[in-house]
């Protein structure tokens, strides 16, 4: 009778350790798409500033208006650019979503496979997470590779 009343306790406290994986995975799934919502929005937003800018530039070049304010209309374009290029927010928000899709993935396979093994699935994730991490490395290198020492 105690064989089976221990078999039960570890059933239950593997299944306990399942449920609290999946919901660590889950939300880091969830800060991770947050992040990349956040980095798409400022992307688009810094666009649309770009063309809007480029707009009034135009406009005020051909209307007598002081120098000042075309070249202020003027370099805002610029500058939206340069910090797209410089931060590269469309390539964080695909490495966030990514991430969090990824992740995902793994927390609904955890959930819904019958006597999943915890710590397989905790491998999983740390494999993501490194190989995540690596890529990374790569966001804001030149065609996406890593520095190399020398030249």
């Amino acid at each position: 009778m105690t064989d089976g009343f221990n078999q039960l306790g570890q059933t239950a406290m593997a299944a306990n350790g399942a449920d609290e994986l999946a919901s660590e995975i889950e939300t880091a799934a969830a800060d991770a798409f947050s992040g990349g919502r956040t980095n798409n929005i400022t992307d688009i937003l810094l666009s649309m500033t770009t063309i809007a800018a480029s707009l009034v530039a135009t406009v005020l070049a051909g209307q007598e208006v002081a120098k000042w304010m075309i070249a202020t209309a003027a370099a805002v374009p610029a500058a939206c650019t340069s910090l797209q290029q410089i931060v590269q927010f469309r390539e964080r928000s695909h490495w966030y979503f990514e991430y969090a899709a990824r992740a995902r993935a793994i927390a609904m396979q955890l959930k819904y496979t019958p006597d999943a093994a915890t710590a397989e699935f905790a491998r999983k994730m740390a494999d993501l997470d490194t190989e995540m991490e690596r890529s990374w490395k790569t966001i804001g290198r030149l065609q996406g590779k890593a520095p190399t020492r020398g030249k």
